[in-house]
């Protein structure tokens, strides 16, 4: 009997270790995120964006799947011309955007050139005008996140 019991119970607990999908282990600060769109999670790797004027150029889908989830996207400008960066959050959670010169960023720099709070779910942007030649850090994280999954964002850059 309680060999039987034994070998009901290992067959339990290893049919169980095959439902668990990896996703479901916690999130640890640091080692990565589980969100799709991984290439964004890191400045140094995030994708550039094209910025071409008196047009609106890339544009992005992306979430924030979790607190520590912040996604990159970096611009270099060609001119001083005003940039605007357009964000939809489509819901009514608490997000911010901010942009901050790239090599500053990376050096410890933290204070970013500019910075807005997004809060009722509509769309707006924020603007900026850049030095030329200059490298920046377009930074976009949820806070105090209650929905999951999130909602997907929208995110694009005009050149002016």
């Amino acid at each position: 009997m309680k060999n039987k019991l034994m070998l009901t119970l290992l067959s339990a607990v290893m049919s169980l270790s095959l439902v668990i999908p990896a996703s479901a282990a916690p999130f640890i600060p640091g080692m990565g995120s589980y969100d799709y769109e991984e290439y964004n999670n890191d400045p140094t790797t995030a994708i550039w964006m094209a910025v071409p004027k008196n047009t609106i150029n890339s544009t992005f889908w992306g979430d924030i799947d979790h607190f520590y989830d912040h996604d990159y996207y970096n611009l270099e400008s060609v001119g001083t011309m005003k940039h605007s960066v357009y964000f939809w959050p489509n819901d009514n959670q608490r997000y911010a955007v901010e942009v901050y010169e790239y090599l500053e960023y990376i050096q410890g720099n933290k204070t970013p050139v500019i910075s807005r709070l997004f809060t009722d779910g509509r769309a707006d942007t924020i603007s900026f005008y850049p030095k030329s030649g200059t490298k920046y850090i377009v930074k976009v994280k949820g806070l105090s996140l209650q929905k999951n999954p999130p909602e997907v964002y929208h995110l694009a850059l005009f050149h002016w």
